[in-house]
């Protein structure tokens, strides 16, 4: 292929450690072919160059199989699939033509005290690199942001492609089809890329932001049309949020790369009422009865079930897990009224079996430690205040 280059995209490996002097550079521009001349590279080396400063060269240039399957067309083809691919491409030993003289490599290169052997040279083509990062501004619910933007490889001499490269939940991939001038965006958000979950709470704005819309980039606007996947964006928001104030509570790191679970979003919830807001939560299920063991000495607290209606107050061990996390704690579960239903006979006493009466809501709170509250009515009003479990 043959195509007008500068003459410092192809070069030859060389290692220069002495300095010419100025009689040897005027010596071999005397002998320099008409219409070039030599100019400096380092110490020692000089390029032949055309007084307009550039150089036809001829060599044969094989792609690499992954490049093969691209149309190229031009020489200005082949310069931007190598610009946009980035690659550095091994080529033939080349010949050069300068004013539309052929002239030799022994006549282009010239190094001072050395003998070259081009015959043992390697010769590459290499693009110039991409321009640096720079910084793109959009907006999410008319709210300004920014990522900071670079051109990545990419094996088209039609496409360019640019993505975000900062550490953050959101990506952004820009796709330029030039020949149709069309662009193609992508937004996509991931929570696990995170480096924190301090870092998610950074973002808390801009992630509810680009949650309600819309998205105005280059000066379009596109509106959310998924209700459903704003919804649960805003629902892991909300998790997330939940999630380190429970981390602070209990001075703990969760390894936010887990995926959330449905039974993670539960037991947050749990943990959250219970100890971020000193609450007790219930879920909507409800309970008709209850039975209750008692010891054979307990007679009195029978006889009372039996006269009254009455709250019921217990206690178990649970062990819960949020995020793979562990955690053991004692529930406390709490009825507002039942009445006697009936009892029998156990081997160590009666099992009493109490109706549960009004909404049959069986209320419950995390402890790590119980206290007994010193006045069951002092109990009852804060159920009022209970929040649902949500199945998300």
């Amino acid at each position: 292929m043959t195509g007008k280059m500068k003459f410092k995209e192809a070069f030859a490996e060389n290692e220069n450690t002495i300095t010419a002097p100025q009689s040897w550079e005027k010596y071999i521009n005397l002998t320099a072919p008409e219409g070039s001349y030599y100019i400096k590279l380092d110490n020692s080396q000089y390029h032949l160059v055309s007084k307009d400063g550039t150089v036809q060269m001829k060599s044969n240039i094989t792609l690499p199989e992954d490049l093969k399957h691209i149309e190229i067309s031009s020489p200005e083809d082949f310069n931007k699939l190598l610009y946009n691919t980035q690659r550095t491409i091994e080529i033939s030993r080349p010949s050069y033509l300068i004013n539309d003289q052929e002239v030799e490599v022994t006549t282009v290169v010239k190094v001072f005290g050395e003998d070259i052997k081009h015959e043992k040279s390697k010769y590459y083509l290499i693009p110039r690199p991409f321009n640096p990062p720079f910084r793109l501004p959009f907006k999410f619910n008319e709210h300004e942001y920014s990522l900071l933007m670079e051109q990545i490889p990419y094996p088209s001499v039609k496409e360019v492609v640019f993505e975000s490269i900062q550490d953050n939940i959101f990506h952004l991939k820009i796709n330029v089809v030039e020949i149709y001038d069309k662009i193609n965006i992508s937004f996509t958000y991931n929570f696990s890329e995170a480096k924190s979950l301090s870092n998610i709470i950074e973002y808390e704005e801009m992630i509810s932001d680009y949650a309600i819309g819309p998205v105005e980039i280059f000066g379009n606007k596109i509106e959310k049309t998924n209700v459903k996947e704003k919804e649960n964006l805003l629902n892991v928001l909300e998790f997330y949020k939940k999630l380190y104030a429970i981390s602070r509570f209990f001075d703990l790191d969760f390894d936010i790369s887990q995926s959330i679970m449905q039974g993670d979003f539960i037991t947050l919830q749990k943990i959250y009422y219970s100890f971020i807001e000193n609450n007790y939560y219930y879920s909507e299920e409800t309970v008709d009865d209850i039975t209750l063991n008692f010891e054979n000495n307990d007679n009195s607290s029978i006889e009372e079930m039996k006269l009254n209606n009455i709250a019921i107050m217990g206690y178990n061990k649970v062990s819960i897990s949020l995020l793979n996390q562990e955690f053991n704690f004692t529930e406390q579960f709490v009825f507002k009224k039942s009445e006697f239903k009936n009892e029998r006979s156990t081997e160590h006493g009666s099992a009493v079996t109490l109706n549960i009466l009004d909404n049959k809501i069986q209320y419950k709170r995390l402890f790590i430690d119980v206290d007994p509250p010193s006045d069951f009515n002092d109990l009852i009003p804060k159920l009022d205040d209970a929040k649902a479990i949500e199945i998300v």
